[in-house]
C-alpha cells in the first residue's frame, strides 16, 4: 500500500499524463509537434524572444529549438527580425496566420477539457480546484523552507 505522499504523486502524474495526451492529440490534429507547441507558446507570451532564450525556457536543446523554429518559419507561423540594437540577434514573432491557427487550436483544447470537466459536478470541480490551490500553496511554502540537516 502506498503512503499518502506516494499516492498523491502517482495520482498527479496520472492526471498530468492524461491531460497532456489531450493536448498532444490536439496539437497533432493541428499539424504541430509538441516542441512546436512549446515554442509557439513561449513566443506568444514573450514576443521578440531569441532562440537561446527559448531553449532555456522550454528546456529543449538549442539545436532542437533552432530546427523547430526553422520549421515554424517555413509554415509561416513565425517571422524572424534582426534586433535593431544588435544585428547578430534574431528576434522571433508570431505571424497573424499563427495567431489565428493557435487561437482555434487552444479553443479546441479548452473545449475538450471542458468535456472532461462536464463529467464532474460543480461541487466536485470546485473541491478539486480548491484542493489543488491549497496543495500548490503548501508546496510553494515548503520550497521556501530550508531542508533540515539529518
Amino acid at each position: 500500500m502506498l503512503d499518502p505522499s506516494e499516492r498523491l504523486l502517482v495520482l498527479l502524474k496520472s492526471v498530468y499524463d492524461s491531460m497532456h495526451n489531450v493536448a498532444r492529440s490536439t496539437w497533432r490534429e493541428y499539424g504541430l509537434p509538441p516542441p512546436g507547441a512549446l515554442v509557439m507558446r513561449q513566443i506568444d507570451r514573450h514576443p521578440g524572444v531569441t532562440v537561446s532564450a527559448l531553449a532555456r525556457s522550454t528546456g529543449l536543446a538549442k539545436s532542437n529549438v533552432s530546427k523547430t523554429v526553422d520549421g515554424l518559419v517555413e509554415t509561416g507561423f513565425i517571422r524572424r527580425c534582426s534586433d535593431p540594437k544588435d544585428r547578430r540577434l534574431g528576434r522571433l514573432y508570431a505571424t497573424a496566420k499563427a495567431e489565428a491557427h493557435f487561437h482555434e487550436m487552444w479553443s479546441e483544447m479548452r473545449k475538450r477539457l471542458s468535456l472532461v470537466l462536464a463529467t464532474l459536478s460543480h461541487e466536485e470541480t470546485e473541491a478539486i480546484t480548491g484542493a489543488l490551490q491549497t496543495l500548490k500553496e503548501a508546496v510553494d511554502k515548503g520550497i521556501e523552507q530550508p531542508l533540515r540537516s539529518r
